[in-house]
This record gives structure tokens, sequence and C-alpha cells, in this order.
């Protein structure tokens, strides 16, 4: 079922997806026989996007967010064995459980205290004020169960160890770091503003994918360097014979980029470098020459020709406005103005490179 909001525009909701006064929420009802699980009927998602601003992608990004919000809160609410989140998704599952307490990581970090109350804390060694962990354990109640689970070698749960790393990430600096390789490549996308849905972010997510399906998304720890030579060593493997040396370094580009960023923000003093690349030689093009254009325009033009026209047109476009065939694919109607006093196309939609 859709919803449709009209406005400026009229908007065709993703499934799930409702406009609740000024915001966008989804809201998927849990399966009936884990209702009693759940303890609630509905699980309700903030997309945190205004309805007279958003837009469609934005609504659509959202949307597939909060649908693996709701896959992994399945997996905690029926799933015993802690393992059963990959590294990236517990990550995220942490940061969910957060949102949803307003608590953000290293919120406890410290706490504000009473300069007097902590002079008579020093000379008596006793504790008469709340202190960091005291405001962890009010806001995360459930971690005193967990602990208690560990302490008597009771086999924790998934929900248990999303508890236990949420109660980490507000109280310890080092935990509030980004945990998995694969949370550094969402910080990246933020902080470069990349658009996952045009040409050049899903070309840039694709590569990403395949070099972290061969490094391993692990928690970042100190053997993390290793895993991600290995992973370049691996990708550049697999890639290499396949395409260019210099499109397989350009393939890299996004991924050593985000590691490096990641190692500068959050000290991991990682030496971040490709690993040594064979040098392919440039593969010579023969362009036609002067004479040989004419005659093949000749040729296109002739009414006896063999040439359909519908390729005629596009060797025109390649030839004389250097046109690509995805620039081609991707005219619109309002981009034709073959009846203006000068006949002209339009190539303003996506392309290549921005030089295009």
């Amino acid at each position: 079922m859709t919803e449709v909001v009209t406005g400026i525009t009229d908007m065709t909701l993703p499934r799930y997806v409702r406009a609740r006064r000024e915001s966008y929420h989804y809201q998927r009802d849990y399966p009936l026989k884990l209702r009693h699980v759940a303890t609630k009927k509905t699980f309700t998602y903030p997309l945190q996007l205004r309805v007279d601003t958003a837009s469609e992608v934005e609504i659509i990004r959202a949307a597939l967010e909060a649908g693996e919000a709701y896959e992994r809160e399945l997996i905690m609410i029926t799933n015993s064995d802690p393992d059963a989140l990959s590294a990236t998704e517990l990550d995220k599952a942490v940061v969910e459980f957060l949102r949803r307490r307003g608590l953000v990581a290293g919120q406890f970090l410290k706490v504000v205290k009473d300069v007097d109350v902590s002079a008579k804390e020093e000379e008596t060694q006793t504790q008469l004020q709340a202190d960091e962990y005291n405001y962890a354990d009010d806001a995360i109640s459930e971690f005193e169960d967990v602990l208690h689970k560990q302490n008597i070698g009771e086999p924790l749960t998934t929900k248990d160890k999303v508890v236990g790393t949420a109660w980490m990430k507000i109280t310890n600096k080092a935990s509030a770091k980004p945990k998995t390789l694969g949370s550094l490549w969402d910080e990246y996308v933020e902080f470069r503003g990349i658009d996952l849905e045009s040409r050049n972010g899903k070309k840039a997510l694709k590569y990403w994918e395949r070099w972290i399906s061969l490094a391993g998304d692990v928690v970042v720890s100190g053997n993390t360097l290793q895993h991600i030579n290995e992973g370049m060593d691996a990708y550049v493997l697999a890639r290499e014979g396949k395409v260019s040396s210099q499109t397989l370094i350009r393939e890299l580009g996004d991924v050593t980029a985000c590691l490096r960023k990641a190692s500068r923000k959050h000290r991991f003093g990682w030496h971040i470098e490709l690993p040594e690349i064979k040098k392919t030689p440039v593969q010579s093009r023969d362009p036609l020459e002067p004479q040989q254009q004419i005659e093949l325009v000749k040729a296109i033009l002739d009414p006896t020709s063999g040439i359909k026209p519908i390729y005629g047109v596009v060797m025109l476009l390649y030839l004389q406005g250097g046109m690509m065939v995805s620039e081609i694919k991707r005219l619109r109607p309002d981009d034709i103005s073959l009846d203006a006093d000068i006949p002209h196309l339009k190539i303003v939609n996506d392309t290549k490179t921005d030089d295009r």
C-alpha cells in the first residue's frame, strides 16, 4: 500500500512511509507471531525529513535505512545468538538504540560536578555525587542485567550485546569512535556529500562493497590495518588483468580516501597506500580521418543507404556532438530543439565527468 502526498508535485511515498504532522515516519507492523516478544504492534522509525522540503530521493533513501533497522529489530527479538548481526549491523543497531533513548555516543565521558563536593570526596575517599557511570546506568538500566548475566557466565543474547555496547559507547572515549570498517564508509559518504543514487555515487558504493567483501567488515582494532592491506591486495589480484591499471587505481580512489579520512579524524595512525599495481600500456585508438568522417556522414544521409536511421542518428551524435551512449540515453524531449532558429541538443543531464 502506498500513500500519495499532494504538494507542489504529486509524490507517491514508498511502502510503510507515512506523513505525520510535518514530518515523515516509517511505520510497519511486527509479524503477529512476534508481537508478544516485541510488546507492541508497530515498529516506528522517524525519517527526520520534513514534509514540505524532503525530496523523493531523500525519502527513498531514508525508507531503505528504516527497512534495514526493522530487519535488525526482528533479528534482535527473535535470535539469541549474539553473532547473528554482522559488525556493521551491530554498530547500526547500537546507534538506533541510542537514538531511541535520546542518547549520543560519548555523552557521559564527562559530567558536571560540584567542585566543593568533589573536594570533599577526595578528602573522605567516598562518593557523594553521581558520576558518569551513574548517569549511564540510569539512562540504560538494562545494563545491570547484562552485567549480571556476564558475571554468572550466562550466555548473552543479541539484544544484550546491543545494550552492553551502547552503555560502553556513552561512557568510554574509545568506544565512542566508529566500531567497524563499514561505519567508516557511512561517515565518508556524509562528509563528502556523496549522492548514492547518482551514477558516480552508485559506482563508488559498488567499488567499496567489492573491497570490503574481500577485506572483511571487521571491528576496528589494532589488527585492522592488516585487514585493510590484505583487502587491497585481494582487490588488485581479483581485478588485475581484467581492467587497466588506471581503472584499478580509480576504483580504489574512494576506498583509500575513506580510510585516510577516518585515520585522520579518529587518530587511528593508519598509513594507507595502494599495493604495487602493474602498469598496463595505454590503449591506442584510431579515429576516423576527416575524409573518412565526411564519407560516413554522406552514407548516413544517403536515402539509399543500408544504415538504419536510428543507427545513423546515434553515429552523428557520436561524431558531431561527442556524446556517449549513456548521455544519449539520458536525453529528454525538452533537451531536443530541432525546430529552433539554430537546431540543437542540450546535454544537461548527468554526464561522466563535470568537465563534459
